[in-house]
Protein backbone atom coordinates (compact mmCIF):
# COMPACT_ATOMS: atom_id res chain seq x y z
CA UNK A 1 0.00 0.00 0.00
CA UNK A 2 1.68 3.04 -1.03
CA UNK A 3 2.13 5.75 2.19
CA UNK A 4 -0.04 8.66 2.22
CA UNK A 5 1.84 11.93 0.80
CA UNK A 6 0.13 13.94 2.99
CA UNK A 7 1.35 12.52 5.93
CA UNK A 8 4.70 14.92 6.38
CA UNK A 9 5.31 14.01 10.30
CA UNK A 10 5.87 10.39 11.56
CA UNK A 11 7.63 9.57 15.15
CA UNK A 12 11.00 8.40 15.01
CA UNK A 13 11.24 4.67 14.44
CA UNK A 14 12.98 4.01 18.14
CA UNK A 15 9.45 4.65 19.91
CA UNK A 16 8.08 1.47 19.76
CA UNK A 17 4.20 2.21 19.44
CA UNK A 18 1.74 2.74 16.87
CA UNK A 19 0.63 6.92 16.60
CA UNK A 20 -2.40 6.78 18.10
CA UNK A 21 -3.44 10.42 17.14
CA UNK A 22 -3.23 12.90 14.14
CA UNK A 23 -2.79 16.61 14.06
CA UNK A 24 -3.82 18.07 11.06
CA UNK A 25 -2.29 21.69 10.14
CA UNK A 26 -3.14 24.74 8.91
CA UNK A 27 -2.06 23.74 4.96
CA UNK A 28 -4.09 20.03 5.44
CA UNK A 29 -1.24 18.04 5.91
CA UNK A 30 -0.69 15.51 8.51
CA UNK A 31 1.07 14.34 11.30
CA UNK A 32 1.34 11.56 13.10
CA UNK A 33 1.96 11.30 17.33
CA UNK A 34 1.22 10.26 20.41
CA UNK A 35 -0.90 11.41 22.80
CA UNK A 36 1.43 10.25 25.91
CA UNK A 37 4.16 12.39 24.61
CA UNK A 38 2.57 15.41 23.44
CA UNK A 39 0.37 14.95 26.69
CA UNK A 40 3.51 14.88 28.55
CA UNK A 41 5.15 18.13 27.64
CA UNK A 42 2.05 20.07 27.42
CA UNK A 43 -0.78 20.91 29.47
CA UNK A 44 -2.20 22.25 26.70
CA UNK A 45 -2.29 18.55 24.83
CA UNK A 46 -2.43 17.24 27.98
CA UNK A 47 -5.99 18.61 28.38
CA UNK A 48 -7.19 18.35 25.23
CA UNK A 49 -6.68 14.36 25.12
CA UNK A 50 -7.91 14.28 28.65
CA UNK A 51 -11.21 16.03 27.72
CA UNK A 52 -11.28 13.21 24.35
CA UNK A 53 -10.19 10.11 26.05
CA UNK A 54 -13.50 8.50 26.24
CA UNK A 55 -14.46 9.24 22.85
CA UNK A 56 -13.88 6.21 19.95
CA UNK A 57 -13.41 6.31 15.81
CA UNK A 58 -14.95 3.89 14.07
CA UNK A 59 -13.14 1.36 11.44
CA UNK A 60 -9.62 1.79 13.71
CA UNK A 61 -9.48 5.45 12.29
CA UNK A 62 -7.29 7.97 14.11
CA UNK A 63 -8.81 10.94 16.06
CA UNK A 64 -7.77 14.34 14.08
CA UNK A 65 -6.98 17.47 15.63
CA UNK A 66 -6.84 20.42 13.81
CA UNK A 67 -4.49 22.99 14.46
CA UNK A 68 -3.93 26.18 13.19
CA UNK A 69 -0.07 26.07 12.78
CA UNK A 70 1.73 25.18 9.29
CA UNK A 71 2.94 21.75 9.18
CA UNK A 72 6.59 23.05 8.72
CA UNK A 73 6.03 24.58 12.24
CA UNK A 74 4.55 21.73 13.69
CA UNK A 75 6.73 19.11 12.30
CA UNK A 76 9.92 21.19 14.04
CA UNK A 77 7.71 21.22 17.49
CA UNK A 78 6.84 17.59 17.22
CA UNK A 79 10.83 16.88 16.58
CA UNK A 80 11.52 18.88 19.56
CA UNK A 81 9.04 16.51 21.80
CA UNK A 82 10.24 13.37 20.54
CA UNK A 83 13.73 11.55 21.06
CA UNK A 84 16.17 11.91 18.79
CA UNK A 85 18.92 14.21 16.80
CA UNK A 86 17.83 18.17 16.55
CA UNK A 87 18.08 19.95 13.03
CA UNK A 88 21.03 22.56 14.21
CA UNK A 89 19.17 26.07 14.68
CA UNK A 90 15.21 24.64 14.02
CA UNK A 91 14.19 27.36 16.64
CA UNK A 92 14.08 30.22 13.68
CA UNK A 93 11.47 27.86 11.55
CA UNK A 94 9.48 29.81 14.42
CA UNK A 95 10.33 33.64 13.20
CA UNK A 96 7.59 34.00 10.10
CA UNK A 97 7.68 37.16 7.88
CA UNK A 98 3.99 39.16 8.14
CA UNK A 99 3.43 41.56 4.96
CA UNK A 100 2.65 45.13 6.64
CA UNK A 101 -0.58 46.41 6.15
CA UNK A 102 -2.25 49.81 5.48
CA UNK A 103 -1.83 51.15 9.07
CA UNK A 104 1.38 50.04 9.49
CA UNK A 105 2.73 51.83 6.17
CA UNK A 106 1.93 54.73 8.46
CA UNK A 107 4.22 53.65 11.11
CA UNK A 108 7.15 55.92 11.99
CA UNK A 109 10.65 54.67 10.04
CA UNK A 110 13.64 55.52 13.29
CA UNK A 111 15.96 53.50 11.23
CA UNK A 112 17.42 53.36 7.50
CA UNK A 113 20.51 52.33 6.29
CA UNK A 114 23.31 54.50 5.38
CA UNK A 115 23.42 56.09 2.19
CA UNK A 116 26.59 54.57 1.16
CA UNK A 117 24.50 51.36 1.16
CA UNK A 118 23.65 52.04 -2.55
CA UNK A 119 20.74 49.25 -2.88
CA UNK A 120 17.74 49.98 -1.72
CA UNK A 121 15.74 47.36 1.92
CA UNK A 122 14.70 44.86 1.26
CA UNK A 123 12.72 43.88 4.65
CA UNK A 124 11.78 45.71 7.65
CA UNK A 125 11.66 45.30 11.49
CA UNK A 126 8.95 46.39 13.38
CA UNK A 127 9.87 46.94 17.31
CA UNK A 128 7.53 46.11 20.43
CA UNK A 129 7.03 49.37 20.42
CA UNK A 130 5.52 49.94 16.69
CA UNK A 131 8.48 51.54 14.83
CA UNK A 132 9.99 50.16 11.56
CA UNK A 133 13.87 50.00 10.70
CA UNK A 134 14.64 49.32 7.05
CA UNK A 135 17.35 47.40 6.42
CA UNK A 136 19.11 44.63 4.06
CA UNK A 137 18.80 40.58 4.47
CA UNK A 138 22.18 40.25 3.30
CA UNK A 139 23.65 42.46 6.02
CA UNK A 140 21.65 41.14 8.92
CA UNK A 141 22.18 37.36 7.40
CA UNK A 142 25.63 38.05 7.29
CA UNK A 143 25.96 39.22 11.11
CA UNK A 144 23.29 36.70 12.67
CA UNK A 145 22.79 32.66 11.88
CA UNK A 146 19.66 33.12 13.34
CA UNK A 147 18.73 36.50 10.76
CA UNK A 148 19.92 34.04 8.00
CA UNK A 149 18.04 31.18 9.12
CA UNK A 150 15.04 33.05 9.01
CA UNK A 151 15.62 34.59 5.48
CA UNK A 152 16.77 31.42 3.73
CA UNK A 153 12.58 30.66 4.32
CA UNK A 154 11.43 33.47 2.62
CA UNK A 155 8.85 31.80 0.07
CA UNK A 156 8.97 34.63 -2.71
CA UNK A 157 8.20 38.30 -3.11
CA UNK A 158 5.30 40.22 -1.14
CA UNK A 159 2.45 41.28 -3.35
CA UNK A 160 2.56 44.96 -4.62
CA UNK A 161 5.79 45.95 -3.59
CA UNK A 162 5.21 45.49 0.23
CA UNK A 163 9.02 45.01 2.43
CA UNK A 164 8.13 42.02 4.41
CA UNK A 165 8.28 42.92 8.05
CA UNK A 166 10.01 40.66 10.49
CA UNK A 167 8.37 41.54 13.98
CA UNK A 168 10.63 41.43 16.93
CA UNK A 169 10.64 41.69 20.84
CA UNK A 170 12.85 44.39 21.22
CA UNK A 171 12.05 47.93 21.71
CA UNK A 172 13.11 50.39 18.88
CA UNK A 173 16.05 51.57 20.78
CA UNK A 174 17.60 48.45 21.17
CA UNK A 175 17.20 47.54 18.00
CA UNK A 176 18.52 50.42 15.78
CA UNK A 177 21.69 50.11 18.29
CA UNK A 178 21.77 46.75 17.17
CA UNK A 179 21.12 46.69 13.27
CA UNK A 180 23.46 50.30 13.14
CA UNK A 181 26.24 47.62 13.93
CA UNK A 182 25.61 45.96 10.88
CA UNK A 183 25.95 48.65 8.70
CA UNK A 184 29.72 50.60 7.84
CA UNK A 185 30.09 54.43 9.53
CA UNK A 186 30.62 55.80 13.02
CA UNK A 187 29.02 54.53 15.95
CA UNK A 188 26.57 55.86 18.34
CA UNK A 189 27.89 55.10 22.18
CA UNK A 190 24.87 53.80 24.39
CA UNK A 191 23.15 56.38 26.08
CA UNK A 192 22.33 53.96 28.68
CA UNK A 193 22.64 50.95 30.54
CA UNK A 194 19.72 49.73 29.76
CA UNK A 195 20.83 49.74 25.97
CA UNK A 196 23.91 48.26 26.61
CA UNK A 197 22.19 45.24 28.80
CA UNK A 198 19.36 45.24 25.90
CA UNK A 199 21.64 44.90 22.63
CA UNK A 200 24.18 42.07 24.63
CA UNK A 201 20.23 40.34 25.17
CA UNK A 202 19.72 40.44 21.65
CA UNK A 203 23.17 39.88 20.36
CA UNK A 204 22.99 36.44 22.55
CA UNK A 205 19.35 35.80 21.37
CA UNK A 206 19.82 36.48 17.33
CA UNK A 207 23.61 35.08 17.89
CA UNK A 208 25.34 38.27 16.80
CA UNK A 209 28.48 37.82 17.84
CA UNK A 210 30.03 41.35 16.48
CA UNK A 211 27.46 43.20 18.89
CA UNK A 212 28.65 40.79 21.64
CA UNK A 213 32.11 41.90 21.20
CA UNK A 214 31.24 45.77 20.32
CA UNK A 215 28.84 46.17 23.34
CA UNK A 216 30.82 44.25 26.55
CA UNK A 217 33.34 47.24 27.06
CA UNK A 218 30.28 49.68 27.13
CA UNK A 219 29.73 47.77 30.61
CA UNK A 220 33.23 49.14 32.36
CA UNK A 221 31.28 52.64 32.11
CA UNK A 222 28.56 51.64 34.11
CA UNK A 223 30.63 49.60 37.09
CA UNK A 224 29.83 52.79 39.30
CA UNK A 225 26.50 53.26 38.88
CA UNK A 226 25.00 50.48 38.22
CA UNK A 227 27.43 47.75 39.78
CA UNK A 228 25.17 45.02 40.73
CA UNK A 229 22.88 44.82 37.10
CA UNK A 230 26.38 44.88 35.21
CA UNK A 231 27.51 41.49 37.55
CA UNK A 232 23.60 40.17 36.40
CA UNK A 233 24.09 40.85 33.06
CA UNK A 234 27.81 39.61 32.80
CA UNK A 235 27.07 36.32 34.45
CA UNK A 236 24.15 35.74 32.34
CA UNK A 237 26.09 35.70 29.44
CA UNK A 238 29.11 34.39 31.11
CA UNK A 239 31.50 37.31 30.96
CA UNK A 240 33.66 35.75 32.88
CA UNK A 241 36.33 38.88 33.04
CA UNK A 242 33.89 41.52 33.22
CA UNK A 243 32.13 39.68 36.29
CA UNK A 244 35.53 40.11 38.03
CA UNK A 245 36.08 43.39 37.22
CA UNK A 246 32.86 44.72 38.57
CA UNK A 247 32.82 42.39 41.61
CA UNK A 248 36.08 44.53 42.16
CA UNK A 249 34.04 47.48 42.36
CA UNK A 250 31.37 45.59 44.56
CA UNK A 251 34.26 44.82 47.28
CA UNK A 252 34.46 49.03 47.37
CA UNK A 253 30.61 49.61 48.77
CA UNK A 254 29.74 49.53 51.94
CA UNK A 255 27.83 46.71 53.60
CA UNK A 256 25.19 49.25 53.50
CA UNK A 257 25.20 50.63 50.38
CA UNK A 258 25.92 47.31 48.61
CA UNK A 259 22.64 45.73 50.50
CA UNK A 260 20.61 48.79 49.41
CA UNK A 261 22.04 48.80 45.71
CA UNK A 262 18.70 48.90 43.09
CA UNK A 263 18.39 45.12 42.28
CA UNK A 264 14.85 45.01 40.74
CA UNK A 265 15.05 42.55 38.22
CA UNK A 266 18.12 40.67 39.71
CA UNK A 267 17.54 37.33 40.69
CA UNK A 268 18.30 36.17 43.96
CA UNK A 269 20.77 33.88 43.25
CA UNK A 270 22.64 36.78 41.92
CA UNK A 271 22.28 38.64 44.73
CA UNK A 272 23.26 35.52 47.16
CA UNK A 273 26.43 35.30 44.64
CA UNK A 274 27.82 38.91 45.16
CA UNK A 275 26.94 38.64 49.37
CA UNK A 276 28.80 35.57 49.44
CA UNK A 277 32.04 36.64 47.13
CA UNK A 278 32.26 39.86 49.58
CA UNK A 279 31.49 37.02 52.77
CA UNK A 280 34.75 34.99 51.00
CA UNK A 281 37.09 38.11 50.36
CA UNK A 282 36.55 39.62 53.38
CA UNK A 283 37.33 36.36 55.58
CA UNK A 284 40.25 35.61 52.72
CA UNK A 285 41.65 39.25 53.69
CA UNK A 286 41.17 39.09 57.96
CA UNK A 287 42.81 35.17 57.75
CA UNK A 288 45.96 36.65 55.04
CA UNK A 289 46.60 39.28 58.27
CA UNK A 290 46.08 37.30 61.17
CA UNK A 291 48.95 35.09 59.22
CA UNK A 292 51.19 37.17 58.66
CA UNK A 293 51.62 39.07 62.11
CA UNK A 294 50.84 35.37 64.06
CA UNK A 295 53.46 33.35 62.22
CA UNK A 296 56.83 34.11 64.32
CA UNK A 297 59.10 34.01 60.87
CA UNK A 298 56.53 36.69 59.37
CA UNK A 299 56.22 38.60 62.57
CA UNK A 300 60.17 39.29 62.27
CA UNK A 301 59.70 40.29 58.64
CA UNK A 302 56.62 42.99 59.40
CA UNK A 303 57.50 43.76 62.87
CA UNK A 304 54.40 42.98 65.08
CA UNK A 305 54.87 44.96 68.16
CA UNK A 306 55.59 43.98 71.95
CA UNK A 307 54.74 45.24 75.18
CA UNK A 308 57.45 43.76 77.74
CA UNK A 309 54.89 44.65 81.07
CA UNK A 310 52.31 42.36 79.45
CA UNK A 311 54.53 39.94 77.85
CA UNK A 312 52.15 40.17 74.76
CA UNK A 313 50.99 42.58 72.18
CA UNK A 314 50.44 46.46 73.24
CA UNK A 315 46.39 46.99 73.66
CA UNK A 316 46.26 49.75 71.24
CA UNK A 317 47.57 46.71 68.97
CA UNK A 318 44.90 44.57 69.63
CA UNK A 319 42.88 47.77 69.15
CA UNK A 320 44.23 48.51 65.98
CA UNK A 321 43.33 44.84 64.69
CA UNK A 322 39.86 45.01 65.82
CA UNK A 323 39.22 47.87 64.32
CA UNK A 324 40.93 46.36 61.29
CA UNK A 325 38.69 43.73 61.24
CA UNK A 326 35.67 45.55 61.94
CA UNK A 327 36.37 48.02 58.46
CA UNK A 328 37.31 45.01 56.32
CA UNK A 329 34.00 43.63 57.42
CA UNK A 330 32.10 46.63 56.25
CA UNK A 331 34.67 47.10 52.91
CA UNK A 332 36.70 44.35 51.84
CA UNK A 333 39.85 46.35 50.68
CA UNK A 334 43.25 47.30 51.41
CA UNK A 335 42.66 50.84 51.51
CA UNK A 336 42.76 54.22 52.92
CA UNK A 337 41.76 52.22 56.26
CA UNK A 338 45.15 50.62 56.69
CA UNK A 339 47.12 52.85 57.97
CA UNK A 340 50.07 53.30 60.60
CA UNK A 341 48.51 53.14 64.30
CA UNK A 342 50.42 55.52 66.83
CA UNK A 343 51.22 54.03 70.05
CA UNK A 344 49.04 54.74 73.08
CA UNK A 345 50.53 53.64 76.08
CA UNK A 346 48.31 54.41 78.44
CA UNK A 347 45.67 51.81 76.86
CA UNK A 348 47.72 49.48 78.63
CA UNK A 349 46.90 50.15 81.97
CA UNK A 350 50.27 49.39 83.13
CA UNK A 351 52.51 51.13 85.21
CA UNK A 352 56.24 52.07 83.86
CA UNK A 353 54.47 50.48 80.65
CA UNK A 354 57.07 49.55 77.65
CA UNK A 355 55.53 49.40 74.41
CA UNK A 356 57.42 48.98 71.37
CA UNK A 357 56.33 51.40 68.64
CA UNK A 358 55.47 49.91 64.91
CA UNK A 359 58.33 49.76 62.91
CA UNK A 360 57.16 52.13 59.61
CA UNK A 361 59.31 50.40 56.82
CA UNK A 362 57.86 47.48 58.65
CA UNK A 363 54.29 48.58 59.08
CA UNK A 364 54.54 49.50 54.31
CA UNK A 365 56.08 45.86 53.76
CA UNK A 366 53.12 44.67 54.97
CA UNK A 367 50.52 46.86 53.98
CA UNK A 368 52.38 46.18 50.25
CA UNK A 369 51.67 42.64 50.99
CA UNK A 370 48.06 43.46 51.67
CA UNK A 371 47.79 45.00 48.59
CA UNK A 372 49.52 43.17 46.29
CA UNK A 373 46.79 39.78 47.18
CA UNK A 374 44.36 41.94 47.50
CA UNK A 375 44.37 44.12 44.83
CA UNK A 376 41.47 47.22 44.23
CA UNK A 377 41.16 46.65 40.91
CA UNK A 378 40.87 43.52 38.64
CA UNK A 379 43.55 42.55 36.48
CA UNK A 380 41.50 42.45 33.52
CA UNK A 381 40.92 46.53 33.49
Amino acid sequence: MEPDPSVVYKPPASVDASPDIIIKSSNGQLLHAHNFFLGAVSTVFHGMFFSHANEHTTDGELPVVELAETSKILATLLSLIYPGPRTPRNHSIFLTYVLVSADETKLVVVYTPPASVNAAPDVAIKSSDGYILHAHKIFLGAYSTVFNDMFSLDEGHTPNGELPVVELAEASNILVALVSLFYPGPKTPPSSFRVVKGVLLAAEKYEVSCAADAYRHYLVSFLSSAPCEVYCICADLGLDQEKEAVMYQIYTLTEKQALSQEKQGIPAHRILEMISARGDRTSAIITELTNMLTWKQRCRTYGRPWCQTRRATPAWFDHWQDQIRLQIMDIPIIGGQFTLPTTHKDSCNEPNCACDSWDRDRFFVLKEHMEAKFPLKSPYL
